[in-house]
């Protein structure tokens, strides 16, 4: 059965998720950057200009990623982690009777202590249409009904 303390424990692993892509994404951004400056002139010059482009482009990319793990580190930060949910909401831990849900962050498929739990946005599909269902009420996703056992 799901408790509070379940309910930290995977906030506690999403947490470790982001940090863990942060820290990716630093060395990533760090070694673009590094390739982007250790692009030196040759004689082929039309060859050096496109190195340099796609290193740009390549910062580009890691500059909007970061932009996305910062909206997730924000989403993060502001769910009901230490208090028990009454509905599905921002911070809701859900069990069904197919599938456990920590609603708030998409973060997709999780382990903690052995049990799936799939970290998904209340702007996802099956966000919207859980949202603010209680204990006891059903949902119904690309055909299959979801049953709510529990809530925490």
């Amino acid at each position: 059965m799901l408790n509070l303390e379940f309910k930290l424990k995977v906030y506690k692993a999403c947490e470790k998720v982001v940090l863990e892509k942060r820290k990716l994404l630093s060395l990533q951004l760090d070694s673009a950057r590094l390739s982007a400056n250790s692009e030196t002139k040759s004689s082929a010059g039309d060859k050096h200009e496109t190195g340099r482009a796609l290193a740009q482009l390549e910062q580009e990319n890691l500059a909007k990623q970061f932009s996305f793990l910062e909206r997730l580190e924000s989403d993060l930060s502001q769910l009901k982690a230490d208090q028990i949910s009454e509905k599905v909401e921002k911070g809701a831990l859900v069990q069904t009777d197919k599938m456990t849900l920590f609603f708030g962050v998409a973060l997709g498929e999780l382990k903690v202590e052995n049990k799936l739990v799939f970290a998904i946005s209340t702007a996802s599909p099956i966000g919207k249409i859980a949202l603010d269902k209680t204990m006891g009420d059903s949902f119904i996703v690309n055909g299959n009904t979801h049953n709510i056992s529990y809530i925490a």
